[in-house]
């Protein structure tokens, strides 16, 4: 660390400086600093245990192929009436493709609502080509208008398909692919992320200025409490928490936070591609600053020097 008083560097956990005697603040709070991590480290390791856990079971989900069987049974149970269409000479194509190479080859159909969902298992590149294809040809068909229109969904060696008449029964269709598990809202998957990494970033940045106050001889809790927040936080990056002020006013606000965050950087000894960065990416970088052992200037006080005897 560098004392604020003369530039001497020394360790950060001595308490004075040895050449002039500077009180080193930090010396005080290495309990502190690592409690700090301790939380913020478990904290984002729980969160992301949980959101690893909510990952797995939806994937476990999609990774289940059922069985010719099981998609009887399921869509009966439905309502449906299901019939298979292996070997019948009069239904071995659907949608101008053979399904001849297929192991099993089964509709349901819901005369009511005009559904009709198709089940296909094979061989695995069989099932990959059709899907393809299948998509194409139901694309053209949505271009087209011949249709509203489709869901083709795989998993592993089987395929689910049906194309859609109208919006009324789109989201009915949706409904029934989840129920056989070959459709899972992304939506969900997609929140579920962006949860995680806001909340991620929000502790890491908390616990951050928590421990930045802390090194700079304030309680950590004080950064809780609004506008003084604004205020340390200019004082520690031009000794004068008056310019917080600057931080209130629109769009002034802005760019002066920019240069707070390059001031901040700066005071800390950084690099100036660091002070630039920083600038930028104040909530990734915090932690360098925050745990950084080499830094130590400290908010400017008065010291007390005692006068010498010539």
């Amino acid at each position: 660390m560098k004392c604020w008083h003369c530039g001497e560097k020394y360790d950060i956990h001595i308490e004075k400086c040895p050449k002039c005697g500077f009180q080193n603040k930090n010396s005080k709070n290495p309990k502190a600093l690592a409690k700090a991590k301790v939380i913020i480290f478990s904290s984002i390791l729980s969160i992301g245990i949980v959101f690893t856990i909510a990952c797995i079971m939806i994937a476990t989900k999609m990774s289940k192929p059922i069985t010719p069987e099981e998609f009887k049974n399921k869509m009966e149970q439905k309502g449906y009436s299901v019939y298979s269409l292996k070997g019948s000479k009069s239904l071995e194509t659907v949608q101008g493709l053979s399904f001849q190479e297929a192991t099993d080859f089964d509709t349901a159909i819901d005369t009511e609502k005009g559904i009709v969902i198709f089940y296909v298992t094979g061989d695995k590149e069989y099932i990959k080509s059709i899907s393809n294809e299948l998509k194409k040809r139901y694309d053209q068909s949505e271009k087209e208008k011949e249709i509203y229109s489709s869901m083709v969904e795989t998993i592993d060696n089987t395929l689910v398909f049906s194309s859609i008449k109208d919006s009324e029964t789109y989201n009915i269709v949706r409904e029934e692919f989840k129920y056989l598990g070959y459709s899972i809202d992304l939506g969900a998957l997609f929140y579920i992320l962006f949860a995680y990494g806001i909340l991620s970033i929000a502790i890491l940045s908390v616990i951050s200025w928590m421990t930045i106050f802390e090194k700079t001889g304030k309680n950590g809790w004080y950064y809780w409490i609004p506008i003084y927040r604004e205020y340390y936080t200019c004082q520690i990056a031009f000794n004068n928490g008056i310019l917080c002020i600057l931080l209130f006013i629109p769009y002034v606000n802005i760019l002066f936070n920019l240069y707070t965050n390059y001031c901040i950087a700066k005071k800390f000894g950084k690099s100036k591609a660091f002070c630039i960065s920083f600038a930028v990416l104040e909530l990734w970088l915090l932690p360098f600053i925050a745990y950084d052992s080499t830094y130590q200037e400290q908010i400017p006080e008065t010291p007390s020097i005692e006068p010498t005897t010539i």
